[in-house]
């Protein structure tokens, strides 16, 4: 070699680097080799100054080693393909060997064979035998999930044949699985692992356990909204009774309730959740008062303008002449005058007794003793009789002529309040028989009425499904 080669390279680095490399391959510069090995080795051939600096040097043999690597890896992994069907058959076709056998034992069991031959020693036949025994196992991996998912999923059926509820146990379930003539003739179904056969039972009873939570609250729902219909309808009967007159403003539920006792409506929201129907029934007549009372004070203020004013003595026919042109029904107008009337009535009748009260008080000793008196007289007076007649028998008593002193109404009053309290005393005694009677008589009979419409509608209650 003559003259000074790398004068040749100058302003062309791509020739330089190129001849470099050419210097690194004739030197057989391998895959394991280091800087310094490779650098001794070629420091004195004349293309080691191709390039100027080490740092280019470096660089180009980094870059000539890694290609080197892929070149290599490339070759191997083709060589790994195309030994890869041979082995695969090879391998698949020795019972002897499983997914977890060694390479030493495949080694043992085929090393001798054509096939196995022709890999370039220990090192590419194991990583052709790595290359098969992964997918091997994959695909054993694949074909176990999905054995798996088809155990679980034959399993699944099985249990929703045996009818099982919330109740079911595991127990139970798992020895009737047993049993089956299912489990027993399927070879995959019969080994399938304990956890995944409670995985699906478990998985079962979720959606049973939702599937009855769902069919409670169904029924749940259809029996509010039924109730809500009950409601409704006995509403609907309360307005009829309203639009024909028979319920209004101040009426009790005593004037109602015999009008409707044996209504269907009624009977059915009896003893339902919810509002009762004497709840429903004081709604309309508290929504009723509350309208009457706007209309009662649009009549008065309507008669206050016109210069008149109300009294216990007011005629009807006055009261109608003065609430002309208010816009308040004619029926209306005639409660509102009653009930005005009346009330200025008590009022009056309240001032007068309470005046009474006062002298009552200031002469209580001597009422007081005067009925007492009263009592004691044989034969007993008549709570009937005329004060008259009472009067010609009690006159001649101690106790009257002494209160007959501080006032001649007192033995009066005194004879009032003896038959008020004991009429009071009768009365309550025999309201109280009488209520008692009829309490235990209505409750039994819209206890009966009610129990018949409840066995009614339970009877002609729709099937799941058409609710």
């Amino acid at each position: 070699m003559t003259g000074t080669p790398e004068l040749n390279f100058k302003n062309d680095h791509a020739g330089a680097e190129a001849a470099f490399t050419n210097l690194l391959r004739e030197t057989g510069v391998d895959v394991d080799w280091t800087w310094e090995t490779t650098m001794r080795s070629i420091i004195t051939n004349p293309l080691y100054k191709a390039l100027k600096s080490i740092a280019e040097r470096k660089a180009a043999f980094h870059k000539y080693v890694d290609e080197l690597r892929r070149e290599r890896a490339e070759e191997s992994r083709r060589r790994v393909e195309q030994l890869k069907p041979g082995f695969k058959q090879l391998i698949l076709g020795e019972s002897r060997l499983k997914a977890y056998s060694s390479f030493d034992s495949a080694k043992k069991f085929l090393g001798g064979t054509a096939v196995w031959r022709q890999a370039r020693g220990d090192e590419e036949a194991r990583e052709v035998w790595e290359t098969v025994m992964a997918e091997v196992r994959e695909a054993n991996k694949v074909e176990e999930e999905r054995i798996r998912k088809r155990n679980m999923d034959m399993l699944l059926a099985l249990l929703k044949t045996f009818e099982a509820d919330v109740f079911t146990r595991w127990r139970d379930a798992h020895r009737t699985i047993l049993e089956s003539q299912e489990y027993t003739e399927d070879p995959h179904l019969s080994s399938m692992d304990l956890g995944d056969m409670l995985q699906v039972f478990e998985e079962l009873m979720k959606t049973i356990e939702a599937d009855s939570d769902a069919a409670k609250r169904r029924q749940l729902d259809a029996k509010r909204r039924k109730e809500r219909h009950n409601r409704d309808a006995f509403k609907t009967l309360l307005r009829t009774l309203q639009g024909q007159g028979k319920i209004k403003p101040r009426s009790t539920w005593g004037e109602v309730l015999p009008l409707i006792k044996d209504d269907p409506d009624f009977l059915r929201v009896v003893g339902q959740p919810g509002s009762t129907p004497l709840d429903l029934f004081f709604d309309l007549v508290d929504e009723l008062d509350q309208e009457l009372e706007r209309q009662t004070a649009d009549a008065l203020q309507h008669i206050s303008a016109s210069g008149h004013s109300v009294t216990p003595t007011t005629t009807e026919e006055d009261f109608l002449t003065w609430t002309t042109g208010v816009d308040v029904p004619a029926d209306t107008l005639k409660q509102i005058y009653h009930e005005l009337v009346s009330y200025l009535a008590e009022e009056q009748e309240r001032k007068a007794t309470d005046e009474r009260r006062k002298l009552e008080r200031k002469h209580r000793h001597s009422i007081e003793d005067l009925r007492y008196a009263f009592k004691k007289v044989e034969p007993p007076l008549d709570l009937d009789a005329s004060w008259e007649d009472v009067k010609g028998r009690v006159e001649g008593l101690a106790e009257f002529k002494d209160a007959e002193k501080e006032d001649e109404r007192v033995p009066r009053w005194a004879w009032d309040k003896f038959v008020r309290r004991q009429k009071e005393k009768e009365r309550e005694m025999e309201e109280g028989r009488k209520r008692k009677e009829r309490q235990e008589s209505a409750g039994k009979e819209i206890e009966t009425k009610v129990k018949r419409v409840r066995r009614d509608d339970e009877e002609s209650e729709p099937e799941e499904g058409e609710v």
